[in-house]
């Protein structure tokens, strides 16, 4: 699907100018320091971002560099979880600083094709991570930047409201879309005008919500991990999990996040 120099030039002056008049202000956007960058990114996944602005800013002020976060202990790693659902995914972000020490000298790679064989970097994160420490002249697509592709293509007639475009569509007109050099601008104006304007009510393209966190597993391994890095050398029985969630099977949870690495079992125990 080809768009002429016409069209693309529109898509630019509409998003472009609307950032100008109305674009959202994070802390991530006033750094290019590649670890804050990697953090937020992390962060990210799954999650708006204007829920994640306090935790960001808390996390970064407790470790501050990627040496920090690799050589925390896992105690306090787990006792700065942002959400209770974060678990984890600190301790995947900590092997993932880890590895770019072992690995790449301290240097977080600039490459996507390196970047995603780290842990918890995916096909969008090994690409956004470049582009907003960096500005790589390289494109990365979340449900934001699908909307506004979908809702500009409706524009100009190319699709209809019964369409959707598959994600290798979706990649192929973004990158025929970029702006050379420019590519941590025009990401953030993207996103901001899939936020705002090009919204899901407008064009029908939802992200996946997560489930209600009260009467969850996720609230069960919340109150586990609280628990624990609380109480940190008191260690935690099945009974004591059961008695408080008697709705749930306690013990396939903590068999699961035993499997994970989350907590340690011995001899009918569990600790961090």
């Amino acid at each position: 699907m080809q768009l002429t120099s016409k069209q693309i030039n529109h898509i630019h002056d509409s998003v472009l100018s609307s950032y100008r008049a109305q674009g959202r202000s994070f802390p991530r956007r006033n750094t290019s320091y590649p670890y804050h960058i990697l953090v937020s990114e992390i962060m990210l996944q799954q999650t708006q971002a204007v829920r994640v602005v306090e935790k960001y800013t808390r996390f970064v002020s407790i470790l501050p560099t990627l040496q920090d976060l690799a050589v925390v202990d896992r105690t306090t790693l787990l006792s700065l979880r942002s959400w209770l659902w974060f678990n984890k995914r600190w301790l995947n972000l900590q092997k993932c600083a880890q590895a770019i020490l072992t690995q790449h000298q301290w240097i977080i790679p600039t490459d996507p094709h390196i970047l995603i064989t780290l842990p918890w970097i995916g096909p969008y994160t090994s690409h956004s991570i470049p582009i907003f420490a960096y500005n790589a002249d390289i494109v990365t697509v979340d449900i934001n930047i699908t909307r506004v592709y979908h809702y500009r293509l409706r524009y100009f007639g190319i699709i209809d409201e019964t369409t959707t475009l598959y994600p290798k569509d979706i990649r192929t007109i973004a990158y025929h879309c970029r702006l050379p050099w420019q590519s941590r601008l025009r990401h953030n104006a993207l996103m901001d005008f899939g936020a705002q304007v090009a919204t899901a009510k407008k064009v029908w393209i939802t992200a996946p919500k997560q489930k209600p966190f009260s009467w969850s597993i996720r609230e069960v391994r919340g109150y586990i991990l609280k628990y624990l890095t609380k109480q940190k050398k008191q260690p935690l029985t099945l009974d004591h999990v059961q008695h408080s969630f008697p709705h749930h099977d306690c013990q396939a949870i903590l068999h699961t996040m035993v499997a994970e690495g989350l907590i340690w079992y011995k001899e009918w125990e569990y600790f961090v």
